[in-house]
């Protein structure tokens, strides 16, 4: 539509003509760039609009094939939630095939022709690193000193605008690392998540090693979701994956894989323990043996009982 000469004209007369409610479904990235905001003359209200939750996901037919909700929650944790993939269930292969061609569409026709970039492999490589460290402490000087080895005549404030690219097509997301007993975000210092895990597979193949990571991406993506403003927590040089605002309510979260032993279950709740206040602290694990209780007045619950939560 945005390739149209004169299409917000035709927006404008249908608004002002006052018998019609329009809907434009396009990229981010394009519409709300400032030279189309300015040809709408204000006249919008923008709704933002993510690949599927798990809850969501729950509602299409394809997750109505008896299977239980752990085995189709790992149908999320490998496909994401792009609407395409739940319509009908087809197979991991089908899906990344379908995502491929979103990724392309994403970084081809939005990002790179809307902002003339030149180097499409170092955008590339940009996307693939923060595919790599999903779940990691970074920075962007972090990346910079990565792929000036590769890149040896890239420039720092290059790095730095197509990251800001990646952000601005919500394609990835920053969480600040923010000092919970000082009260203030510790920059430069953050992690960086995908809004949809499928693009990551569909490109570099779904590694079980990395399910840490996956794990808080879906989570943080979820909070997201739900209207959280979400920081990764420091509090005296222990790390709280989350720390989830929204309006006067705050959470803490841990997410870890499994609670296998004394010293990760001693980590996970001890991080939470240190913390002297009296909002919601919740450890999110996918071990089955944890599904849902309370230790020292922090609760556990499995992932799949989080996500499909309304409590928070």
């Amino acid at each position: 539509m945005q390739d149209i000469p004169g299409w917000e004209r035709v927006i404008r007369s249908l608004i002002a003509d006052g018998k019609y409610d329009v809907f434009l479904t396009v990229s981010n990235s394009v519409l709300l760039s400032p030279e189309y905001v300015s040809r709408l003359c204000g006249r919008y209200v923008s709704i933002e609009v993510s690949p599927l939750s798990f809850k969501e996901c729950l509602t299409f037919p394809s997750a109505s094939d008896g299977s239980s909700t752990d085995k189709l929650f790992e149908r999320y944790l490998r496909r994401g939630g792009f609407p395409i993939i739940w319509v009908s269930d087809g197979t991991d292969s089908d899906a990344y095939a379908i995502l491929k061609d979103v990724r392309y569409a994403i970084v081809l026709r939005d990002l790179v022709k809307k902002h003339k970039i030149k180097d499409v492999d170092l955008l590339d490589r940009i996307i693939m690193y923060v595919c790599d460290n999903i779940g990691n402490i970074t920075s962007l000087n972090n990346i910079y000193e990565t792929l000036s080895k590769e890149y040896s005549s890239v420039g720092k404030d290059t790095i730095y605008k197509y990251a800001g690219y990646l952000e601005e097509a919500y394609l990835i997301r920053r969480a600040d690392e923010y000092n919970i007993k000082g009260k203030k975000l510790l920059n430069p210092k953050y992690k960086f998540y995908l809004t949809d895990l499928g693009l990551r597979h569909a490109v570099m193949g779904y590694r079980s090693e990395d399910i840490a990571g996956y794990l808080e991406n879906i989570v943080f993506i979820d909070l997201i979701n739900r209207g959280y403003s979400v920081h990764v927590g420091n509090n005296r040089s222990k790390e709280i994956d989350f720390v989830a605002e929204r309006g006067p309510d705050k959470l803490y979260v841990q997410v870890t894989y499994r609670l296998s032993s004394e010293d990760v279950i001693k980590r996970e709740f001890g991080n939470l323990e240190g913390i002297d206040d009296n909002h919601p602290k919740i450890v999110v694990t996918m071990d089955s043996d944890w599904r849902s209780g309370n230790m020292n007045g922090i609760r556990y619950m499995h992932i799949t009982d989080f996500l499909l939560s309304d409590e928070f």
